[in-house]
């Protein structure tokens, strides 16, 4: 964060607030506010790092929605493949799929592992 400051700083070279007495001229992030009183400049910062915090959630949620989406695909995909491939038998039935949906490559990993030892899926 204090790069992101610092770095900000030394782009504008303007000080980061700067509102004179007489409330003629006003400046953030280098950006002219004309009469901008300090408490609009304040509501006008809140909002950037309200809408920075919504922007970073949102990021993160989709990273994790693809993961998910991505692991389910790999899954139900390598379910496929091992079942005309290589011949391992895993019965195509509801419970095995929606476990090979939701889990991805962990469940097939467990359908493998049971079949080698055997032991019906």
């Amino acid at each position: 964060m204090r790069f992101w400051f610092a770095a900000l700083m030394s782009m504008y070279r303007k000080p980061f607030l700067l509102c004179l007495s007489n409330k003629s001229d006003c400046m953030v992030f280098g950006i002219s506010f004309g009469s901008a009183t300090i408490s609009e400049i304040i509501l006008f910062l809140l909002i950037a790092v309200v809408l920075f915090v919504i922007f970073k959630i949102g990021k993160a949620i989709l990273k994790l929605i693809f993961g998910i989406i991505a692991n389910s695909i790999l899954g139900l995909v390598s379910m496929f493949v091992l079942n005309s491939v290589f011949g391992m038998g895993i019965p195509v039935e509801l419970a095995t799929i929606v476990s090979a949906a939701l889990f991805g490559l962990p469940a097939v990993g467990t359908f493998v592992i049971l079949r080698l030892f055997g032991i019906p899926v």
